[in-house]
């Protein structure tokens, strides 16, 4: 079993549930229209997550893919914000658990973001040295062999920067689980498992239930996408009885099953971008080598189209890596600073 890192380790505290509408109150609404407002929200989580797997697999954990579905937790939680009930001092013993937990599982939510900012940072910088190593392919006549020389230089420092990278997340992880899968450290009653149901009557623990496993069956999808090491996929036990419980599942199962094809065909990352990136620059690398060490002047027409096809290959394909990076940014960032807000609210509420 692959390790797991301090970030894997946390995921399965994370919780986003904007605390900003904590004057709502049950009483103020009557039963049934509580009922049809649990309805409607857990109805709109089942088309939420159904529309994350029913897309082409080839898709599922793109850059892409992976912004779609922080916006479907994002969107999740935001809605879920309408149930959190009125909270008054002194609390009882119920609101001081779940204002304890949300206080700690908010918290995880920014160092989950912070984590995956770094990984997006050393991609940056990966991209960086392919525009260098593009801006160097441009080889001109009379200056051919240095250029090509430079060129192949550059090119190297592109695929060992892209295995450092991989490197680095693979060793900031070892050795950190102990042996122990990431479900273990998870706590209760986080998982919501047959024997312990969730009391159906309670509006609001059935939605904080459902943003709390959608959150962390998401932040872990995007966490396992950038380290590309399987055993840091986490199965969630899920209730059964609600109509968002086979669209969660169903996505288990689904990213699952992406990961071990790519792993059976051998590819080094699970993000379909990244390793699109790589084959360009490893294609190109090897044609390079094989012409660097020889008189290319009389080969430079022949060496140019060659080249010219990988080139503008590697320039689409780095274009669309950094497009869609930044894209998954944006998402990021967009549940850091909520998340911010919404803990200095709800601390401020309870002061007043």
């Amino acid at each position: 079993m692959a390790p797991h890192g301090p970030l894997l380790r946390c995921i399965g505290n994370v919780l986003h549930i904007p605390p900003h509408s904590c004057h709502f109150s049950h009483n103020l609404n009557g039963a049934c229209n509580q009922d049809s407002r649990l309805k409607v929200f857990e109805d709109t989580l089942e088309i939420r997550l159904h529309s994350l797997t029913y897309i082409e697999e080839s898709h599922v954990l793109s850059l892409e893919w992976l912004k779609d579905a922080l916006e479907v937790l994002v969107a999740t939680n935001v809605d879920a914000q309408a149930f959190i009930p009125a909270v008054h001092l002194p609390l009882s013993k119920r609101d001081e658990k779940w204002i304890r937990d949300y206080l700690e599982d908010s918290s995880s939510v920014l160092y989950t973001c912070n984590m995956i900012r770094e990984y997006i940072a050393g991609i940056d910088n990966i991209l960086m040295l392919v525009k260098l190593t593009l801006h160097l392919l441009n080889l001109q006549p009379g200056s051919y062999k240095s250029e090509l020389r430079h060129a192949n230089d550059s090119l190297y420092e592109c695929v060992r920067a892209l295995k450092n990278w991989t490197e680095n997340i693979y060793d900031s992880v070892k050795g950190k689980s102990k042996g122990h899968h990431l479900i273990e450290d998870m706590p209760k009653p986080i998982l919501i498992t047959k024997s312990e149901p969730v009391p159906r009557k309670n509006v609001f623990l059935t939605v904080l239930s459902a943003a709390k496993l959608t959150t962390i069956v998401i932040c872990n999808t995007v966490v396992t996408a950038f380290t590309s090491q399987r055993d840091s996929l986490v199965e969630v036990s899920v209730p059964e009885s609600f109509a968002w419980s086979l669209p969660l599942l169903t996505l288990q199962r689904t990213v699952k099953s992406v990961i071990i094809k790519r792993m059976d065909k051998g590819l080094n990352f699970f993000i379909p971008e990244l390793c699109n990136v790589e084959f360009c620059l490893t294609k190109l690398k090897a044609l390079l080598d094989s012409y660097v060490n020889i008189d290319v002047v009389t080969l430079e027409e022949e060496l140019t189209e060659k080249t010219s096809n990988l080139v503008t290959d590697l320039k689409h394909q780095s274009e669309g890596l950094e497009k869609f990076l930044k894209l998954l940014e944006g998402k990021i960032d967009r549940l850091f600073h909520l998340t911010i807000e919404n803990r200095k609210s709800f601390l401020d509420k309870l002061k007043g």
